[in-house]
């Protein structure tokens, strides 16, 4: 399966203190426990997006973002 097909991109709007960003994700949603994927500079998001084609991590929600 594609990965486009078990996670959705999309940009989210986010307003801190006056300061408007946009953040850059991919996530999708599920009933077991959600996983938050925070990575380190020289990273993306789409650095864990093979993740999601692991059977033990099916039907877990998630979110991966790019801070700005």
């Amino acid at each position: 399966m594609s990965h486009a097909a078990r996670f959705t991109y999309e940009k989210v709007p986010l307003n801190i203190d006056g300061v408007q960003l946009d953040l850059a994700v991919i996530h999708r949603t599920g009933p077991k426990t959600p996983i938050l994927f925070l990575h380190g500079f020289g990273s993306t998001k789409e650095d864990y997006a093979d993740i999601t084609l692991q059977a033990s991590f099916e039907g877990h929600p998630f979110i991966a973002y790019d801070a700005p």
